[in-house]
């Protein structure tokens, strides 16, 4: 653990002025009300034990509280334990913090958060990669380009989910399954899912295709590049930039409140910039 942190330490000094500034203020202002995340943690484990019908049930629950408690062990006095963590992903280029580890349901422990307010985008990555479809329009037929625009009302609308319900007359649920499954697993697997998902999007789905056609992983790699690209290196950098530190959590953002008005502007500005549009941002 002290390894990590003093590589992370490496790589913040070594960082652009932005994601430096970001790094110091992190290690220096997140805190957690160790007390209250546990028993809340505790409570949780009880709930699902109690609802628990098999043995496998309860490994998974303890899994879960144990996994809850070591995020909360690892921010409660962290700078001083050396067990913070901030660094960017090799892979994706996310910026993997405790933050990013942790059951969005302990978020209202971290200390301040009652002053604090959350943005995120709402269908992230599949708004997202409207900004990668941008491209085909330029030689895409009239049918085409209209089966763009309308994937790209729905997901900026933060409908997408509703869309896919509709297609597979499924709740909300399956649907996000469903789409997990068409995006993001091998080409040939979930044929029957990608079979109806074509009916409706043919050029969509054949263009997903396309991009997993090596490796069916570069899909989600390459959006979650275009996240980091979007929100560390434009809009963390434009609201450091006006004196603005926020906590990040790959596609959201925790703020304090007196900037909430400014925050969402600068989120806007640049998401329309790579997207062509304003998307929905969802505040919390």
């Amino acid at each position: 653990l002290t390894k990590d942190y003093e590589n992370d330490s490496v790589f913040i000094n070594n960082a652009p002025k932005h994601l430096k500034l970001l790094g110091s203020y992190y290690r220096k202002n997140l805190d957690i009300d160790e007390i209250g995340a546990s028993n809340h943690s505790l409570h949780q484990y009880i709930n699902e034990l109690s609802t628990a019908k098999t043995k496998d049930e309860e490994n998974k629950a303890f899994k879960r509280y144990s996994s809850r408690i070591a995020s909360i062990q690892s921010i409660k006095n962290g700078k001083i334990n050396k067990t913070l963590r901030y660094h960017r992903n090799d892979t994706n280029n996310r910026l993997d913090t405790n933050l990013t580890n942790m059951a969005s349901d302990l978020r209202p422990f971290i200390v301040g958060f009652e002053n604090m307010a959350y943005f995120d985008l709402v269908n992230s990555q599949p708004v997202l990669f409207n900004a990668m479809l941008k491209s085909y329009y330029k030689s895409a037929s009239q049918s085409q380009i209209r089966e763009l625009d309308e994937y790209r009302e729905s997901t900026t609308n933060g409908k997408w989910y509703e869309k896919i319900m509709e297609t597979f007359n499924v709740n909300r649920d399956e649907a996000k399954v469903i789409w997990m499954e068409i995006a993001y697993s091998k080409n040939q697997s979930f044929k029957h899912h990608k079979k109806i998902f074509e009916r409706k999007f043919p050029f969509i789905g054949s263009i997903i295709k396309q991009i997993k056609k090596d490796n069916h992983a570069d899909f989600s790699i390459e959006l979650q590049k275009l996240e980091s690209k979007v929100f560390l290196d434009k809009i963390c950098k434009d609201l450091v930039g006006e004196g603005i530190f926020p906590f990040t959590m790959h596609d959201g953002l925790l703020v304090p409140k007196e900037s909430m008005n400014r925050t969402k502007e600068i989120m806007l500005e640049n998401l329309k910039m790579v997207i062509g549009v304003k998307p929905k941002i969802k505040v919390g």
